[in-house]
């Protein structure tokens, strides 16, 4: 059945550690020239010595309205897929699962991107986002030989005008970032193990996460303590401040912003930057991003439209001087 989605589409900026004077746009079409063969250019991104390795690869690609579009997809080899009964009447939901076809895998994710020059638009997913499109791109370019192992492209937020002239005038004071102590309660797994003798299943969960890994470093003895005596419902956040007392020399204030660069894929809610004169930059003023209604078919984006809706924006923003 036809309907509309409405997703978000973001904007990076890409720029490469050592500039060879081509853009992205014309690296990625050769490398996807070199390598086409789907068996050329699947990335294991687990483990590349195991056959049921997860895999990531760039599958529809085509150029058209002058730019390079393209769908990075995740897939599971081996995976099966989990069904829950929804009768609300039951006690208990059933589940069963179901088995991919001979040659046919389970999609797990997928992104959507649209390439001009170094402009680069993309449709994310909840496990595919401009992160891994960032790591996907320097290991096809590497795979193809069009990069050295010595060289990297990065996809930068890029500031609107308004923003990216106040960090241009002012010298960054700090940069602090913030991360939940432990994962929510859903994402943990549980290590379970079921005694002979009884039929009650005894489940032990070690929390884990980027606050206690912080934490962890500064209070080792008590980690474990404070780990089990967390409930499901705890919200607690640790930030990191990185900053300078009283005055700083060029060399630490290129480290700052090579620090707010460097957490370019950081969640703009945690992310917030202070100015020398005492300006506030929250993370979600330094993106460039909006909404589009896409059309969509049985609950799938609908390709063309997906890479239509880039380019309309694109349009969109070089028309409003918001990139150049």
């Amino acid at each position: 059945m036809a309907e509309t989605k409405r997703k978000q589409l973001h904007y990076r900026l890409a720029e490469f550690f050592a500039p060879t004077g081509r853009s992205l746009q014309d690296m990625v079409e050769e490398a996807l020239r070199k390598l086409n063969k789907i068996k050329d250019r699947k990335e294991a991104i687990s483990d590349p010595s195991n056959a049921d390795s997860w895999q990531r690869f760039i599958n529809t690609h085509r150029s058209a309205m002058s730019m390079e579009f393209g769908a990075l997809i995740m897939l599971a080899p081996g995976q099966n897929k989990l069904l829950i009964e929804t009768d609300d009447d039951h006690d208990e939901a059933e589940l069963s699962h179901i088995v991919a076809p001979d040659n046919k895998e389970f999609l797990e994710s997928i992104l959507f991107y649209g390439i001009k020059d170094n402009h680069v638009l993309l449709v994310q997913s909840l496990n595919l986002k401009a992160r891994e499109l960032e790591n996907h791109l320097n290991w096809l370019l590497r795979e193809a030989g069009i990069i050295d192992n010595d060289n990297i492209v990065y996809l930068n937020n890029y500031a609107p005008k308004e923003i990216y002239d106040k960090l241009e005038s002012n010298p960054i004071k700090s940069v602090r970032i913030g991360s939940e102590l432990c994962q929510p309660a859903d994402m943990v797994t549980p290590s379970n193990t079921v005694s002979q003798n009884e039929d009650t299943k005894k489940i032990s969960i070690k929390r884990s996460g980027i606050g206690l890994d912080i934490l962890t470093y500064f209070i080792p003895s008590r980690i474990d303590e404070i780990s089990k005596d967390l409930g499901d419902t705890s919200n607690i956040e640790v930030f990191i401040e990185v900053t300078y007392k009283r005055q700083t020399d060029d060399e630490s204030q290129k480290a700052l912003n090579q620090i707010t660069q460097a957490l370019r894929h950081s969640s703009e809610e945690d992310l917030k930057i202070e100015l020398k004169n005492g300006v506030t930059i929250n993370g979600s003023e330094v993106k460039i991003k909006t909404f589009k209604s896409i059309a969509s078919v049985n609950g799938n984006l609908d390709v063309s439209d997906v890479f239509s809706q880039i380019r309309t924006w694109l349009e969109e923003l070089l028309s409003k001087g918001l990139v150049s």
